[in-house]
């Protein structure tokens, strides 16, 4: 079991250094962060700021931060997703799949670790920013009372979405050509997250199966999000989304996990 354990660590630590040091990842992110808030600058500030003259102004403290985690919720998966699409592929581009396989850890181990580790180091960018405007508005209220609910609306909103993205995303293209599914995978966002179903075009975006957060946030907090906008969530379809968008990232590692050893084994 130590032993399992210390090479799930060591793949996990090399595959988060992997990440960590890709230049695309820090660029990619640093561009789309700009662009979310050139685009949406008068709302960010006046939900950073409680700018007059916005419905945000509304908002209590407690309320802003939850708004904040479904304003960087709505975007920035499309990034995750995308920076992750490719990491089979550069594997086999820098010829070290042959070699990852001759190391004692298994193929499932290896798979975990991989997951993990590059998903880690392409969420510090979001982090980041995400603490930047939880810090932003602590220093107007003054109160660390405001830490809790930043803290619960990480992990009730931000991070299973996140986690659902990262394991379609990792995983998936070790079976497709990554450009074709980064298309399918952006098209998939708009079209299952943010697409309102008043345009009547059928669309999963008011169900469960939504990571971008919406019943989180409005069956935890009462707070409307995208998703969630037209209807009234409660806290156990919050609960069911979670479980459902976790339960289906473990479904969607394990059916990599069992494909990838069957196609070693035909070889």
């Amino acid at each position: 079991m130590r032993t399992q354990l210390s090479m799930l660590w060591g793949t996990v630590s090399y595959e988060f250094l992997m990440q960590l040091r890709r230049r695309a990842l820090w660029v990619a992110m640093g561009l789309l962060i700009v662009l979310i808030l050139y685009l949406q600058r008068n709302a960010t500030f006046a939900l950073l700021f409680h700018l007059e003259g916005w419905s945000h102004v509304r908002l209590s403290p407690g309320d802003a931060v939850v708004s904040w985690a479904d304003e960087i919720n709505r975007f920035l998966p499309i990034a995750v997703g995308i920076l992750l699409a490719d990491r089979f592929s550069r594997d086999r581009q820098i010829k070290t799949e042959e070699l990852l396989t001759t190391l004692p850890a298994g193929q499932g181990l290896r798979l975990l670790g991989k997951y993990i580790g590059s998903l880690c180091a392409t969420l510090i960018a979001p982090v980041l920013y995400y603490c930047l405007g939880v810090g932003v508005l602590l220093l107007q209220t003054q109160s660390l009372a405001l830490l809790p609910t930043a803290l619960f609306a990480f992990l009730g909103i931000l991070l299973p979405g996140m986690i659902f993205v990262g394991a379609f995303s990792l995983t998936c293209p070790a079976f497709l050509w990554w450009p074709l599914y980064c298309f399918g995978f952006t098209a998939y966002w708009f079209w299952g997250n943010l697409l309102s179903p008043r345009q009547h075009i059928p669309t999963i975006s008011n169900t469960i199966l939504t990571p971008i957060g919406g019943y989180m946030s409005q069956g935890f907090f009462h707070i409307p999000a995208y998703g969630a906008a037209s209807t009234a969530a409660t806290a156990l379809q919050g609960v069911e989304s979670i479980v459902l968008l976790l339960a289906l990232a473990s479904m969607a590692l394990l059916l990599t996990w069992g494909l990838l050893g069957w196609q070693r084994s035909r070889q």
